[in-house]
């Protein structure tokens, strides 16, 4: 029960992120059909859902890693080919790490799991 509650926190909703940003990879190359208007609502939301559920540090460097990628995509920004496959992988890093550390820090709360945890490792 305590699991499944904890996958309803806002923080889960950090998932999705993940998977906008491949969308906003793969737009981001030659050839792509995604409209842009498309891409950077999609950035819009992506930078509200990750300013509700996150904090701190965190927060702060996703946000600015999405924004400098949306600002390419309007065309405010010119970011070479190297410097946006940097910001998408550092930003997927981050958001697998606040996730990662979110949900181990609840699940350390029940020493049944943990010993589960520690048990699947070995």
């Amino acid at each position: 029960m305590y699991i499944r509650e904890l996958f309803d926190e806002p923080t889960s909703a950090l998932y999705q992120v993940w998977s906008i940003i491949d969308t906003l990879d793969d737009a981001g190359k030659p050839g792509s059909t995604i409209d842009k208007k498309t891409l950077l609502k999609q950035t819009s939301d992506l930078i509200k859902l990750v300013v509700d559920t996150c904090e701190g540090e965190a927060e702060t460097k996703i946000v600015e890693a999405i924004m400098k990628l949306r600002d390419d995509i309007a065309g405010i920004a010119d970011i070479s080919d190297e410097e946006w496959s940097k910001t998408i992988s550092e930003t997927r890093f981050l958001i697998v790490k606040l996730v990662n550390d979110y949900f181990y820090t609840k699940l350390e709360l029940i020493p049944q799991i943990i010993a589960y945890i520690e048990k699947t490792q070995k």
